[in-house]
């Protein structure tokens, strides 16, 4: 560990002197970034210059902000609300088992687009269990046909729409009958509605 007035460890003539300056580097996703009064040690003879481990953390802390990257803070709110172990979130999200314990300790950050579908899954609990049951297996007795008929009148899989008895909450849209009536119909886990004319 360097510090000031201490021999250069290049030329071995000079001494470190401390100074703050700006920085500019490239971040992972090819932005330039500028971090202001990084602390820096310099060599009065020979010019080099070492960053110390507090400057190190400093200019991670800046780049995870222009990036958006998720803090290990973020990333246990995001745990938490999964609600699952370490290990089944996991293998629910397709990371390695030792991914969750970096980033928590912040010696690795998840990328981007990492951050972003960790916030989407924790926003949305049902598109996490959706994710974790593997929805996209879900039998095909499952999957919800909506046709219309040469009368124009919707059909759910051969079931005639207008005779469901379902209101909607009041300002739900008309098309929410449909949610009301797969739930209904499917129970869950359940997948999409596909339309079609018939």
């Amino acid at each position: 560990m360097v510090k000031e007035n201490q021999q250069c460890i290049s030329c071995g003539a000079g001494h470190y002197y401390r100074v703050l300056q700006d920085i500019t580097l490239d971040t992972q996703h090819g932005r330039k970034v500028t971090i202001p009064a990084v602390e820096v040690f310099k060599c009065r003879a020979c010019g080099d210059e070492v960053i110390p481990a507090a400057s190190h953390n400093y200019i991670d802390r800046r780049i995870a902000d222009e990036d958006e990257q998720l803090s290990p803070a973020d990333v246990r709110k995001s745990f938490e609300a999964l609600g699952d172990s370490l290990t089944e979130i996991s293998q629910a999200i397709g990371i390695g088992s030792k991914t969750p314990g970096r980033w928590l300790s912040g010696s690795q950050h998840p990328t981007k687009a990492l951050g972003l579908y960790l916030r989407v899954l924790a926003e949305y609990p049902e598109a996490y269990k959706w994710l974790k049951e593997q929805g996209w297996k879900a039998p095909e007795e499952n999957i919800l046909h909506l046709t219309f008929g040469p009368d124009g009148k919707a059909m759910i899989n051969g079931h005639a729409f207008d005779q469901l008895e379902q209101p909607t909450a009041e300002g739900q849209p008309p098309w929410a009958k449909i949610g009301n009536f797969a739930r209904q119909f499917c129970g869950t886990p359940y997948r999409p509605v596909r339309s079609a004319i018939s």
